[in-house]
This record gives structure tokens, sequence and C-alpha cells, in this order.
């Protein structure tokens, strides 16, 4: 994984969320896509970590290469305050996650962008 990355991650993030990301560098994005039941676990351990999830993107698998769908999902922090937008970021990501999931499969890996309080772009 690039180093970039994991300097934005929080600290103490699972090490086997590390092992199990996909790096976006070839399609030249500075990210990581996880498949559905990492991606699951990604959002707990960003939201664990006081992190706010602003949105993602999602991923096809094909021949081993992740190709945009140009889905995705994001949420405004309006009025919140920081821990009501982190909470209320955590249930949009998995409500879309999941929703996406039942529809479409397996093929799909989702790169979630999220912030640290002070909105410093993490993914």
């Amino acid at each position: 994984m690039q180093p970039e990355i994991c300097e934005s991650l929080p600290e103490h993030f699972p090490e086997e969320l590390l092992e199990t990301a996909y790096s976006l560098e070839v399609l030249h994005i500075r990210g990581v896509a996880w498949n559905y039941e990492d991606a699951i676990k990604a959002i707990h351990a960003f939201v664990d970590a006081q992190y706010a999830i602003l949105g993602g993107d999602v991923y096809r698998k094909e021949h081993e290469t992740l190709v945009p769908t140009f889905d995705s999902w994001y949420l405004n922090q309006q009025t919140l305050t920081w821990e009501e937008y982190v909470d209320e970021s955590r249930k949009a990501a998995l409500s879309y996650i999941e929703m996406y999931y039942r529809r479409n499969g397996e093929m799909y890996y989702y790169a979630p962008v999220a912030a640290e309080k002070g909105w410093k772009n993490v993914t």
C-alpha cells in the first residue's frame, strides 16, 4: 500500500484492512477500495476513530482490475455537530453499501472518502 495512504488513515487502523485494500493508483486515484465485507469493517474503523465518511465511490472488478461504475454516495454535514455527522455518515455509508450489494452482488468494491474533524480529506 502507498505510504501516503497509510499515513492518512486513522491511527491503529486494522492491519487486516490494510492488507485487503485494493489500491486505486492504477486508475490515478489516491485511495483504496474494499470488497463488501471489508468495506463494512472499514466504515466502522473510520467511525470508531471519529472520522466522518463524506461519501464514496463504487468500482466493479473485471479481470483482476477495478473499473469505475460512476456510482457514488455522499452526505453533507449541514447543521450537524461533528459527532452527529460522524454517526449519520456511518448510517448513510452502511445503508448505501448494503443496498448496492443486495442489488448488484459481490463483484463490486467500495472506496469511502473519510475525513477527520476539521475536514482534512484523508482518502
